[in-house]
């Protein structure tokens, strides 16, 4: 039962890199389908981490450190979640880019938000 599920989750997460990597070498902007690959990537994460909690609590012992493995699976499963963080900063950015007019109105506009913030602050 445990090699089956390796297996599938396995299968997933490969599917998930080389659907990612095709849409990099095609420069495709992310999207919510590769938003979707991402989250059952951290789908199997999370069943792995639960599973690993459930074998440990049983008396299970990692083949090295035990603490180490877990913080590699805690690792792992911040990666996933900074990626789609990060890919859509950088659709906000390459978006923003294209009404390059816009910027100075921005920052005029953030600007005297918080030099009101600060006098609001004083008073």
């Amino acid at each position: 039962m445990v090699e089956s599920g390796y297996q599938i989750f396995l299968g997933i997460c490969v599917l998930a890199g080389i659907y990612a990597l095709l849409l990099g070498l095609f420069k495709r902007e992310p999207s919510w389908v590769s938003v979707g690959a991402v989250s059952a990537v951290e789908l199997v994460l999370v069943i792995q981490l639960i599973w690993s909690i459930v074998l440990v609590s049983g008396g299970a012992q990692a083949k090295g450190d035990t603490v180490e493995y877990f913080g590699y699976i805690i690792t792992a499963l911040l990666v996933p979640p900074a990626s789609v963080f990060w890919a859509m900063a950088v659709q906000l950015n390459c978006s923003m880019a294209r009404f390059r007019p816009a910027w100075p109105i921005f920052l005029r506009r953030w600007g005297s938000f918080i030099r009101r913030l600060i006098l609001s602050a004083k008073s």
